[in-house]
């Protein structure tokens, strides 16, 4: 009985502390909720309260704003509304603008990016008259909150801006909500905030010779000093540069060769259903053909190599129809354009992975027998009856890999040639020859907005395959071993766009092989826009006052396509040369 007595004495005493605890609970919820309540007033109160400004806004201008994005644990979802209100009554104020938010054309666009089903929500938005798309988000970071605040700017082709503030307590949204309306308001409509004064204009930033009135020369002006970091300490010198005029149109890849054989380099552009080449020659940009694809088609990669050997250089033009790969060979002879093959059934990359160069081409998904824009086997590539080609040697490639994202190339002159890869992570890989890890970089590097497949098929799709800057494999240190330049373009993440990709900017990196991994050489300072691809070939025969041991030229092409989602932009490119190499020892 003394232990009966003693278990209920016990359980009596687990009794009172339950009831103290749920009583304590009860009680903080309760004051939660007033507090929760009282924040939604002060919210409301602050609204109706706000200063109005005007001055010099921009009338007539307009803008849609989505509820913001909550990343936030707990009942936190009446900030959504609450926030978008304060930030929207506060621009316009300040600006004059027109504000759209919490109607059934903002909520429409809203779930429609909630379903995944973006290309609706941009379409919509194409069809309305509305200016800008002003989106919020907050989440928490390290304990702390992050406030984010991106503007989509109609007028500046689809151009984003992000404007961030950070706060301690959730208390102190509001106070940071109103400096994120005015950092919108100065920066995007040009109205300041009265108590600073505007701080005028110096001097630009470098970048001034872009605006030229002449694009090829406009890197000349200035613009040696620093654009390539990692030089000082050797004796390679960045000797001259050029650029094209605006290239009025997206291209998704781009090669460059010497396709004829006339000792000139042409330029490769690969638009979704056209080619367009383009010559480098007396130190200028010029188009001297384009060359039409089947309207279905879809290009997302285009590669340069003479396979035949009739010393043209075939065009390589891997495509898809839909969910199928459907690529196209080429060659231009310098007058004309000529078909070898259509409908290949492979998706098309030229690499080198016994040293010489061949083709290989990828099944799609529904050739090993499952729904997939691109499948696992891999093969050399070789001309067979009919114009048609056969299966030749089978390639491995490491898991999750695709022939876009590899190059191969013997990187310390020992004979043995090792993969060099970009993985989904956008991480610059080394394997060795018979497929083993051997190093990993943790930056990021690639980056890409070209995919497999079509709009219609990657609007189907959970998933997207990106197509990185291919890899390039070069002697660029003069120093009889392969190198290896890659594009690294800066991503970033724009959180109502899930499956979209946003680029900040890019750069070329250069790399060798020492002790065991990739050692940057040198990278170019920072590039305006989203690196499309890039290619080293040699000078040719043009005469300069350098050795020719180290000389090449590099070749890119930028695109003003930030984005991987294409609504309000206006699609256009332009086309680099670096020539870099080593000076002229004097006598």
């Amino acid at each position: 009985m003394g232990s009966y007595r003693l278990v209920v004495h016990v359980s009596a005493r687990e009794d009172q502390v339950n009831r103290r605890d749920c009583s304590e609970q009860w009680h903080k919820q309760r004051l939660f909720a007033l507090l929760t309540a009282a924040f939604s007033l002060f919210l409301v109160s602050m609204l109706l309260i706000a200063p109005a400004y005007a001055q010099d806004g921009k009338k007539g201008e307009s803008a849609i704003f989505l509820p913001f994005n909550i990343e936030l644990s707990g009942p936190h979802q009446y900030l959504r509304d609450g926030l978008t209100s304060v930030l929207a009554s506060r621009i316009a104020t300040r600006t004059g603008i027109r504000t759209e938010y919490g109607t059934s054309a903002t909520r429409k666009v809203t779930a429609y990016l909630q379903a995944g089903q973006e290309e609706k929500a941009f379409k919509a938005l194409q069809n309305s008259a509305v200016d800008y798309l002003i989106m919020g988000s907050l989440a928490d970071e390290k304990g702390k909150f992050l406030l984010t605040v991106e503007v989509i700017s109609r007028k500046d082709g689809g151009s984003l801006r992000q404007f961030t503030r950070r706060v301690d307590a959730i208390e102190e949204a509001l106070p940071a909500i109103d400096a994120l309306a005015w950092d919108v308001s100065a920066d995007i409509f040009g109205v300041a905030k009265p108590k600073k004064a505007a701080v005028s204009g110096g001097a630009g930033d470098g970048m001034s010779g872009f605006q030229t009135e002449h694009p090829d020369r406009a890197y000349k002006k200035g613009m040696y000093a620093g654009i390539l970091a990692g030089f000082d300490s050797g004796d390679l010198r960045l000797l001259d540069t050029r650029r094209s005029p605006k290239i009025p149109y997206g291209v998704n890849d781009m090669d460059a060769g010497d396709l004829d054989g006339d000792g000139n380099v042409e330029i490769v552009m690969a638009a979704v259903d056209q080619l367009h080449i383009y010559r480098f020659t007396d130190g200028r940009f010029v188009q001297v053909a384009t060359i039409d694809l089947d309207g279905y088609l879809r290009v997302h990669a285009v590669s340069l190599a003479d396979l035949n050997g009739n010393g043209i250089k075939e065009i390589y033009v891997s495509a898809n129809n839909e969910q199928k790969p459907e690529s196209v060979v080429v060659e231009w002879d310098g007058r004309q354009a000529r078909f070898l093959h259509k409908r290949v059934p492979y998706y098309l990359h030229i690499a080198a992975p016994d040293g010489k160069p061949v083709l290989l081409g990828q099944v799609s998904g529904r050739q090993e027998g499952f729904r997939a824009v691109i499948g696992r086997q891999v093969y050399e590539l070789e001309p067979g009856p009919e114009g048609k080609y056969v299966r030749g040697k089978k390639i491995s490639l490491p898991k999750g890999l695709t022939v876009f994202d590899i190059a191969f190339a013997d990187l310390d002159g020992s004979g043995t040639r090792k993969m060099i890869a970009i993985n989904r992570a956008n991480n610059l890989q080394v394997y060795d020859e018979t497929g083993r890890l051997l190093w990993t970089d943790p930056g990021q590097y690639g980056g890409s907005s070209n995919y497999l497949g079509t709009m219609a098929t990657a609007a189907r799709s959970n998933t997207r395959i990106y197509v990185p800057p291919k890899i390039v494999v070069h002697d660029v240190s003069g120093d009889g071993i392969a190198d290896v330049v890659v594009g690294k373009n800066r991503m970033k993440v724009v959180k109502y766009f899930k499956r979209y990709r946003y680029f900040e900017g890019s750069s070329i990196v250069a790399f060798n092989w020492q002790q065991g991994k990739l050692v940057p050489l040198w990278e170019t300072k920072k590039l305006p826009d989203y690196t499309v691809a890039c290619q080293v070939v040699p000078p040719g025969d043009k005469k300069t006052a350098v050795d020719k041991k180290g000389l090449f030229r590099l070749f890119f092409a930028q695109g003003q396509n930030n984005y991987s989602f294409g609504f309000w932009q206006t699609r256009a490119s332009s086309l680099f040369m670096y020539e870099i190499g080593k000076q002229k020892k004097e006598d």
